[in-house]
């Protein structure tokens, strides 16, 4: 594959992507909210693991 034909393709479906849309009524999508950090998540999901964990394995 010839890298002038793959950008070429890529651009025209792109400008083509861009036509739909404006002929489905010419605003863009909005993009989506950021997700929120997965670390806080995580934590609030396992918040309670120290202590299943402590009383699984006594030693």
């Amino acid at each position: 594959m010839r890298t002038p034909d793959a950008s070429n393709w890529v651009r025209s479906s792109r400008s083509a992507a861009r036509d739909d849309m404006a002929a489905a009524g010419g605003r863009r999508p909005r993009a989506r909210p950021p997700a929120p950090p997965p670390a806080a998540a995580h934590a609030d999901r396992h918040r309670n693991d120290g202590i299943h964990l402590a009383a699984q394995f006594p030693n």
